[in-house]
């Protein structure tokens, strides 16, 4: 932290003094009365230059360090431009806080001495109930969860007095992750993996099929509704007489035939290596001859299965090398 404070006070101090000496050569060439030779007026756009350099390296600088887009603006590097960035790194400081008895406290030592002292009584009324309920919390599988933005440091320090480890993330409970919400995308990206690897089972895909053909034609989530139109015609293109819906299973199988193009025509690949290795050839020759995987992964006869199912419009074509 030394070495960072000190590194930063030489870089302004350096900047400061590199500034002043050009605008005081600037002055001086300014104040003489020969100003009219072309040395002279040659030193002073020299100058100039140098200190537009110097003004575009500190605005560089600042822009590189302020979380406004000050840039995007026009605002130059001002005194009050300075400030607004020193008081950025004020904004996320806790500088008070009101104790049990409701006193304010503002010195840190006594706000860091304040949060360990909460998280001891959390770990004390944690041990009472423990003793009264005769049921005991397992340490192991227990955890803390921090904001992101936490300092390493501070985690350290906080889980120290209820002796948890700390995590990213709440896990899951009956399956399904306690901490998603609206914005957490990632939490369903396991979806998206299982079902460009896996061939989906029939039960499933009609299951979902059916629940779109109910958001179109019931109007109630507890009725059956009547379908005037087959779901195969649903299913068709809009420029066939159909609304263009996909149907889930071929969503299914076109992903899994990616995957086993991408081995096909990937021949360096680890995982066509492996493939290969065990089953002697990649999926799609495998699903050219006919011929289906009796011991093996569902991964591996999912792939074999999707590639036998296009095998009629998958072929080889002899080029003349144009």
């Amino acid at each position: 932290m030394t070495f960072g404070i000190g590194a930063s006070v030489k870089k302004h101090v350096s900047m400061s003094i590199n500034w002043q000496d050009l605008k005081d050569n600037l002055e001086e060439q300014q104040q003489d009365e020969s100003l009219t030779t072309t040395s002279n007026l040659g030193a002073e756009i020299n100058f100039r230059k140098q200190l537009e350099d110097e003004a575009s390296l500190r605005w560089w600088y600042w822009r590189q360090r302020a979380k406004s887009k000050w840039d995007s603006l026009g605002d130059q590097p001002t005194s009050f431009f300075y400030k607004s960035v020193k008081q950025r790194t004020l904004r996320d400081e806790v500088r008070v806080i009101q104790d049990d008895q409701g006193n304010w406290i503002n010195s840190k030592q006594d706000i860091k001495a304040n949060f360990l002292n909460h998280f001891k009584l959390v770990k004390k009324v944690l041990d009472q109930f423990c003793l009264l309920s005769r049921e005991v919390i397992n340490e192991k599988k227990s955890a803390i969860l921090f904001s992101p933005n936490t300092p390493s440091c501070f985690v350290r320090l906080m889980r120290k007095p209820i002796h948890v480890k700390s995590c990213t993330e709440l896990g899951t409970y009956l399956g399904c992750p306690m901490d998603v919400d609206g914005r957490a995308s990632s939490k369903f990206n396991s979806i998206l993996e299982k079902v460009a690897l896996y061939r989906c089972p029939r039960y499933i895909t009609s299951k979902l099929n059916s629940l779109i053909n109910k958001f179109w034609w019931c109007k109630a989530s507890n009725s059956n509704g009547v379908c005037w139109r087959k779901k195969e015609v649903l299913f068709l293109h809009k420029s066939e007489g159909g609304l263009g819906l996909k149907e889930v299973l071929a969503i299914n199988k076109s992903l899994l035939m990616k995957q086993c193009w991408r081995f096909y025509t990937n021949p360096s690949l680890l995982a066509r290596k492996i493939f290969k290795e065990k089953y002697g050839k990649d999926p799609i020759s495998l699903g050219l001859m006919g011929k289906k995987i009796i011991r093996g992964s569902w991964a591996a006869k999912s792939l074999v299965r999707a590639a036998s199912s296009f095998k009629d419009n998958v072929g080889r074509r002899i080029g003349n090398g144009k």
